[in-house]
């Protein structure tokens, strides 16, 4: 038997006899490499802003990316996990401000539907993450979705020069 940190949770597993492989610890690792994966999605809008001529967006894009990846790479409770929720909730007041004094129209209709649907995904990853059930890891990945999408939604409306 082994414990593996997770989090604030503390997993237990057991080795597999017959192939060897311990599938619990599998499944933890590759649910890190899902979340850095879906991280990576920020770095879209990064490239496409940065492709249109802005400068402030794709960067605050390029640096969330950057430090969701690295707390997706050992998610335990530590500097990097509270550097992520800073990044998170800055860059999320951010894009609202940017996006709120741009996006016009059934645009912004479309912009808060995606924001509320954002909230949904994150509030419900929590929750089934505080309930240990493994479905967390597919509401937080709709929840970098989400994100990923309003940053682009962002990015299309904003002028080049900023």
């Amino acid at each position: 038997m082994y414990l593996y940190p997770y989090g604030n949770k503390v997993f237990q597993f057991y080795d597999n006899p017959v192939t060897g492989i311990n599938i619990s610890q599998y499944q933890i690792i590759m649910s890190n490499y899902y979340l850095m994966a879906s991280s990576m999605g920020f770095l879209g809008p990064a490239l496409y802003g940065a492709y249109k001529g802005q400068k402030i967006l794709p960067a605050v894009s390029l640096i969330h990316s950057i430090i969701s990846i690295s707390h997706w790479q050992q998610p335990c409770c530590n500097k990097r996990h509270i550097l992520d929720l800073a990044v998170s909730k800055t860059v999320g007041v951010i894009y609202f401000i940017y996006g709120y004094s741009s996006i016009q129209g059934n645009l912004r209709v479309i912009g808060y539907t995606n924001l509320l649907c954002l909230l949904s995904a994150y509030q419900s990853s929590c929750y089934l993450y505080s309930m240990n059930n493994s479905f967390w890891l597919w509401s937080h990945m709709i929840f970098h979705g989400f994100t990923t999408f309003g940053q682009f939604l962002v990015v299309i409306t904003q002028p080049s020069i900023l």
